[in-house]
């Protein structure tokens, strides 16, 4: 059974009943899953980074995109890479689960 099944079998009517919700269409989705990882670790191994990136793949089944930090901290270097993430949306995070 896959997460779009799932939820519409098992959540939804258990969402209805909890948030008193008549309407079907009034009940909340998922619209994007969103997985992301901190490597702090990167600073001082790139290979931290790199295992980090193939494990991340290897979970949401895509490429995985590394970020940088958006603010420069006085004890890290600015050009250093700290994050990857993977969002996926409508069949893609339904198919993979």
């Amino acid at each position: 059974m896959n997460l779009k099944e799932t939820f519409n079998k098992e959540l939804l009517p258990q969402l209805k009943e909890k948030m008193g919700i008549d309407n079907v269409m009034a009940v909340p989705k998922l619209t994007k899953v969103v997985i992301n990882m901190g490597v702090g670790e990167a600073l001082t191994d790139k290979k931290h980074l790199e295992s980090a990136v193939n494990d991340l793949e290897l979970i949401a089944g895509q490429k995985a995109v590394i970020t940088k930090a958006k603010k420069s901290v006085a004890s890290f270097n600015d050009s250093c890479k700290r994050s990857t993430d993977s969002s996926s949306r409508g069949e893609k995070y339904i198919s993979h689960s």
